[in-house]
């Protein structure tokens, strides 16, 4: 993390594309009983990680701009305009994974649903993933939350961090307020 910013001149300096991620899954894949479990950023910290990056990336205008959004609860890139309870991401609707032992899943961070790609014609596994990610639904309280456009939950991520895909993943609430409560310091020291 106090690489950052080298990290985003090295990149611009040969044209490589670079992103940056401050949130850590927990391990479920490996191991189930991790749930919610991770040695990982603070919110806060991860809140500053991704500022820090941003800001690097984009330069002092548009680091305020986004700032400032983000304290309106608007992120540009985020989330579509419908969110709903169900999945909004492309996860078993334009994506797929094949795990090393054969299974299909929606998402490369997702165990759940599973296709045994061992047992069923490629177009057979992808029929049902769609289908079973269809009947996927996320928390209606993150698809009514005012913070819903700042905050990057999605499926896997509840998940991850509560077992189920429709319970709220509390971390990332704490991340959103924390993207918050930090562009709040920088604008203030801006003044």
């Amino acid at each position: 993390v106090q690489d950052i910013e080298k990290m985003v001149a090295y990149a611009k300096e040969r044209d490589i594309a670079l992103q940056v991620a401050t949130y850590m899954f927990p391990p479920v894949r490996k191991n189930p009983k991790q749930i919610g479990c991770n040695a990982r950023f603070t919110p806060e910290e991860a809140a500053k990680a991704y500022f820090t990056y941003y800001r690097a990336c984009y330069g002092e205008r548009k680091f305020e701009s986004y700032v400032k959004a983000i304290l309106k609860n608007k992120e540009p890139q985020n989330l579509p305009e419908d969110f709903t309870c169900k999945m909004n991401c492309r996860a078993g609707k334009a994506t797929f994974w094949i795990t090393w032992d054969g299974w299909m899943t929606p998402c490369g961070m997702m165990t759940e649903p599973k296709v045994d790609m061992r047992k069923k014609h490629f177009a057979d596994a992808w029929k049902e993933i769609v289908e079973m990610s269809n009947e996927i639904k996320v928390s209606s309280a993150c698809s009514t939350c005012e913070k819903k456009e700042i905050c990057h939950a999605c499926a896997a991520m509840a998940y991850a961090e509560t077992g189920t895909f429709h319970e709220v993943p509390k971390y990332l609430c704490e991340i959103a307020n924390a993207l918050q409560i930090e562009g709040r310091k920088f604008l203030s020291k801006e003044d």
